[in-house]
Formats: structure tokens, sequence, C-alpha cells
């Protein structure tokens, strides 16, 4: 978990750095028209995690893993109402299943009953955006819909708990984890925004991330799948 706290310290730096390279000029402060945005948003994600167990781990099954997905959107150049925009955003994703189901699973020995404990998947990521919005209506601040997309890097880690339910003394199977992981992460999305006033709009947004290198991975028990489904809701703000 030491690199997502890295990599948020990183993030929050090139922020700053390229809040100042990309500022408000003062041709656009003329024109009565901010074109930076800050977008903090808030929401769901769904994981998936397939689970390989039985004699020779020769079975699986997908196991759901929901959590919570946070991020910030700084936009840098963010038209009047439809158009291209683009920026950047930081979050966090984090995935967690509760357990409480067993499954046979071959420790290497023989086959023992097990209990899938817990398990938990967490990225904290940046991220460079694009994306085009249309306009719905004909004024200046009209709802609009849109889609974006997104690459960057993540750094995350991840933990997973199968206990041993013939041996007490062996509280977990697992013993193989990846250590924090660090790749590339990709999303695609679509956004609808609604406008509160001059320099606000509500937005919400449905997207499939992908992190190609798993941040939760164990060869002998299974591996998160690279996609994760999220809807977050949260504010636009322009500044």
């Amino acid at each position: 978990m030491r690199r997502i706290v890295l990599l948020l310290l990183g993030v929050c730096f090139l922020g700053g750095t390229a809040g100042l390279v990309f500022g408000q000029s003062e041709e656009t402060e003329e024109e009565n028209w901010k074109k930076r945005i800050a977008s903090p948003s808030y929401g769901l994600t769904m994981g998936f995690f397939e689970l390989k167990y039985g004699p020779d781990r020769d079975q699986s099954e997908t196991l759901l893993m929901p959590g919570i997905d946070i991020r910030h959107f700084n936009g840098l150049n963010v038209p009047r109402s439809g158009g291209f925009y683009y920026g950047y955003e930081i979050g966090l994703l984090a995935n967690f299943y509760l357990g409480g189901d067993q499954f046979p699973f071959d420790d290497g020995v023989e086959t023992v009953p097990g209990t899938v404990e817990s398990m938990m998947a967490a990225s904290g990521f940046l991220m460079l955006k694009h994306g085009y919005r249309f306009s719905l209506g004909t004024g200046d601040y009209s709802p609009v819909f849109g889609f974006e997309i997104g690459a960057g890097i993540a750094a995350g880690g991840a933990d997973l708990i199968i206990n041993n339910d013939e041996n007490e003394d062996e509280s977990n199977l697992v013993d193989d984890l990846a250590d924090e992981p660090v790749g590339p992460i990709f999303e695609l999305g679509i956004e609808g925004g609604l406008p509160l006033g001059k320099n606000l709009r509500f937005v919400t947004r449905l997207g499939i991330t992908v992190l190609p290198v798993p941040s939760l991975d164990s060869e002998k028990y299974g591996e998160m799948s690279p996609p994760r489904i999220g809807l977050r809701g949260g504010l636009t703000w322009n500044h």
C-alpha cells in the first residue's frame, strides 16, 4: 500500500504544476467564461474475481466484488457547452468481498474444505482524460451528454484470506499474492450533466475501467478480472 500513498503524493505535485502551466488566461476571463473545471465524483464499482478450486484447481467460479470509486477530475480546456475537452484525474478504486462461501481447495497435498473469508483489492491512479460533449439545448448552459477516454498508471495492493476448515492452525491457504503491482489503467465512459447555475453542474458518469495488471492475483487460487464497471455522481465547478 506504500506505493498507493507515494503515487497520490506524486499526483498532487503534478496536478499543482499542471494547474500553473494551464491556468486561466486573461483573454478567457475577459470572455466571461472560465474554461478550467474541478469535478469531484463519488460512486460504486463492481469487480470480478475468478476463483480456482477443486482437485488440481480445475474448477472456477466468478465472485462479485463491490466497492467504492472516489475521484477528482481537473479539466484544463472545457468549452461553454458542447465540444472537446481534456484534463487529468486522480482517484482510488477499492473492491471488497465479505466472504463466507465454502469451496474444496487443493492445498498441494490433498483437497480440503476451505472458506473464502475475505478479499480486498485497492488501486490509486492518475489518468489523462479526453472527451467530447454534445449540448442538448440551444443555450450556453444547457444539459450535456458526452463520452470520454482515459489512460494512465495505477499502483495497488490486495489481500485474500482462505481459511482451512480442516486445520485451524493453518488459518490462511494463500501465500502467493503479487506484491503491490504497478501497471497501466484505461477507461471508456459516458457522461450526462445538468446545469445548477452559471458555473456549476451536476454530472453522472458510467464507465468501464480496465487494469491489465491485476491488483489481486494468486497463482494458486485465481485473479481479479481486468475490467471493473463504475457509476459515479458529482459536481462540476468552473473556476
